[in-house]
């Protein structure tokens, strides 16, 4: 139903007084903001990830409400998604009220607008969502996109009819991109009942060595088999996977294999794209012959575009806001489409997809210089060869930092240059970090996929994503499959991930606390996770599951003493002009050496010869540096 409306609109009767307007609460922008699920639009009957969804990402915030006048308007808009709890979801610290622009009041039906709202851009494929909302004789206009909700100021339809004229008609004759469909998007029918018959169509594109290209075209090819998806929530990158085929110009360059268009919201201020971060390291590993084969295990990038707000004719482009949203752009990307880890068919299969992930993973970070900063179940796919082999693929890598050195604090987006820094830039980089970090009186929020996040990252300080922190997100990727893991059943493609208490859950500090009570030797953690394991792959757990969680157990006191080194050094930081430069000079070697030692214990080396003791399965001799 929601798919198919243009806007929304709403009439109330009773007015709710001002003395009992509630204040709008951190829960409800949680909700508006920050809830994300993969789920299917019409064009099929089934939920299932054709490709990596970042459910809302990382950095995202509230929404930021503005108030605007209603003459400087040309567009409304209301709405929310369903209330039932996401199965994966990107983790993200809510801002207090203090921090939102200005202090913001709804009344319910206020609030209710507002998911009426967040319900229509949640649709996937549309730009933005605008409605209405008339309590009594008053009426205000409501708009969303992917940067924030506007909300006008209200106005009596019947001392300003000329308003309320203009809005029936503006409905009533806009076409569909005018009302929030995007416009990249062509549709045959003329009404929008479902994307099957829709045609993508890109004016120009700029292909994997960045040469433009002109009017391609794709037929969205959403079926029951290939659904649509989409991660929720009115604000933030608003990620959309849609399985698409190449049609006309298009098909002579990529003829019919298999394709997905990831579109979602950017950030303006992200130098380094998540197409730039492909094209560097498919270009690098491209240019050696001895590891060019390597590139099987990195997303295929056909082509890409960028579209700002006023490109894509968003509204917000033309309001005059007192207040600025956080800017972003509109990307699209049109990569192979790979398999989710749900169809995997065996144990075999999971083990040789791990194993290529674990070791590409690697490679880009020793040879390019780039962590990708975001391991989690969705951004790890495969697909399988003509003769049945299956090739493990490292997906998403718009999280993805530069090799910056032993500590690493403060940024955990990690933007980094397309050129790799030279030796001595990379070590004054190194010795600056940690009195950047110690200078930051307030941290950015936190960013990941919280089953997967390390502990160091679910504690409260602002430290930087590091190598083996991905190398503790593979551990836990391991852990989640082995402990939730459904296979299918021989009717069906693909199996399920059952949801893991604790660790999916929304609050950091549950998550941070499920996995310290699983790592614990002294308590049942081992046994109580992996107590529902799937009988096929039971003996995961034995070879690899077990002794890489005796060498992991050690990083829950390495997390709590690195989190206490770091409040003695902030102290000291703060105080070094009474105390003098020896103390705080003292605390900062303090806080390097237990960040060493933490690498120390989790390495490369340690991990895959856990991997390899017991497996059939050879690694890459290039790159196991056993």
């Amino acid at each position: 139903m929601w798919a198919s409306w243009g806007a929304y609109g709403e009439l109330k009767k009773r007015r709710i007084t001002p003395d009992k307007a509630p204040v709008v609460t951190n829960d409800m922008l949680d909700m508006l903001g920050n809830r994300s699920q993969t789920s299917q639009l019409p064009g099929g009957n089934k939920s299932r990830r054709t490709q990596s969804v970042p459910s809302n990402s990382q950095e995202e915030t509230p929404p930021s409400i503005t108030e605007t006048p209603t003459s400087s308007w040309k567009r409304k808009a209301g709405s929310q998604h369903e209330s039932s709890p996401p199965k994966r979801r990107k983790i993200v610290h809510t801002l207090p009220t203090s921090d939102l622009p200005h202090s913001v009041s709804f009344t319910e039906d206020d609030f209710q607008a507002a998911k009426y709202v967040d319900k229509l851009i949640s649709q996937g494929i549309r730009s933005y969502a605008s409605g209405f909302l008339v309590e009594e004789t008053k009426m205000s206009l409501w708009y969303t996109d992917r940067m924030g909700l506007v909300k006008s100021k209200r106005f009596d339809i019947f001392d300003e009819p000329e308003y309320f004229l203009l809005v029936i008609a503006a409905l009533h004759f806009a076409r569909p991109p005018k009302l929030g469909f995007n416009p990249l998007i062509e549709y045959t029918q003329k009404s929008i009942q479902s994307y099957e018959k829709g045609v993508l169509k890109l004016s120009r594109s700029y292909d994997i060595t960045g040469r433009e290209l002109k009017d391609l075209s794709f037929l969205l090819n959403v079926l029951a088999e290939k659904p649509l998806t989409v991660a929720r929530g009115a604000v933030g990158r608003g990620t959309t996977v849609l399985p698409i085929q190449a049609i006309e110009a298009a098909k002579n360059l990529f003829e019919d294999e298999g394709l997905v268009a990831k579109f979602s919201w950017q950030p303006t201020d992200r130098v380094n794209t998540e197409d730039g971060i492909i094209r560097v390291i498919r270009q690098k590993i491209g240019k050696s012959r001895t590891r060019k084969h390597l590139l099987k295990h990195i997303v295929d990038l056909k082509c890409s575009l960028d579209l700002t707000a006023t490109e894509l004719g968003l509204p917000r482009a033309s309001m005059y806001l007192s207040e600025a949203c956080e800017p972003r752009i509109f990307r699209v990307l049109i990569v192979k489409e790979y398999l989710p880890l749900e169809c995997v068919r065996r144990v075999a299969e999971y083990e040789r997809i791990f194993i290529d992930v674990v070791q590409v993973h690697r490679y880009v970070f020793d040879t390019v210089k780039i962590l990708h900063g975001d391991i989690s179940v969705s951004n790890v796919m495969f697909y399988r060869e003509p003769g049945g082999n299956v090739i493990g693929v490292l997906s998403d890598w718009d999280l993805s930092t530069y090799k910056n050195g032993p500590l690493v604090f403060d940024e955990v987006e990690g933007d980094f240059p397309l050129t790799i820094p030279q030796d001595n830039e990379r070590k004054a980089a190194e010795d600056e970090s940690v009195e950047e970090q110690l200078q930051t009186k307030k941290p950015r929020s936190k960013a990941g996929t919280g089953p997967f996040m390390a502990l160091d990252l679910l504690g409260s300080t602002p430290i930087l994503h590091r190598y083996r922190h991905d190398l503790e997100s593979f551990f836990y990727l391991l852990c989640y499959f082995c402990a939730t893991f459904v296979p299918s059943k021989p009717h069906q493609t693909e199996g399920s991930f059952k949801f893991l208490p604790g660790w999916e859950d929304s609050n950091l500090k549950s998550v941070c606390i499920a996995k310290k009570a699983f790592l614990n030797t002294q308590g049942r953690g081992f046994q109580t996770l992996f107590a529902e394991t799937h009988k096929s792959y039971r003996p995961l757990l034995g070879k690899w599951v077990e002794p890489l969680w005796l060498q992991f157990n050690n990083i829950r006191g390495i997390a709590e003493e690195l989190e206490n080194t770091y409040g003695h050094a902030r102290l000291a930081w703060e105080f070094k002009h009474v105390d003098g430069e020896a103390k705080y000079l003292e605390s900062l070697q303090s806080l390097k050496k237990v960040a060493n030692k933490a690498d120390r214990i989790i390495t490369y080396k340690k991990f895959v010869e856990v991997i390899l003791k017991y497996s059939r399965i050879l690694m890459d001799d290039t790159v196991s540096y056993l």
